[in-house]
């Protein structure tokens, strides 16, 4: 699957999924290999209008990539209402 692949899926999901399940797919996409880096590159490129600074403090914080003790709950409040001004 080519980048633009993977980030045509994730836009393509993120009306019935949460942040932290489109972060689980990504990984899933990603044949379980998410890091931080990658996380805060591919959620940009599927999701420009997310400020930087907010991926990079999810990304820092989402107990799954390693970084902290963000609980999924955390992570879709974070970056859930800039997922739902999205939605259609």
């Amino acid at each position: 699957m080519t980048d633009g692949e993977i980030v045509d899926r994730l836009r393509s999901e993120h009306s019935r999924l949460s942040a932290a399940e489109l972060g689980g797919l990504l990984n899933e996409l990603l044949g379980g290999d998410l890091d931080a880096a990658a996380f805060i590159s591919y959620f940009k490129d599927a999701f420009p209008h997310i400020p930087l600074r907010v991926l990079v403090a999810a990304a820092g914080r989402w107990r799954p990539l390693g970084g902290g003790e963000g609980t999924d709950d955390e992570l879709n409040q974070l970056l859930g209402p800039y997922l739902l001004s999205d939605r259609a």
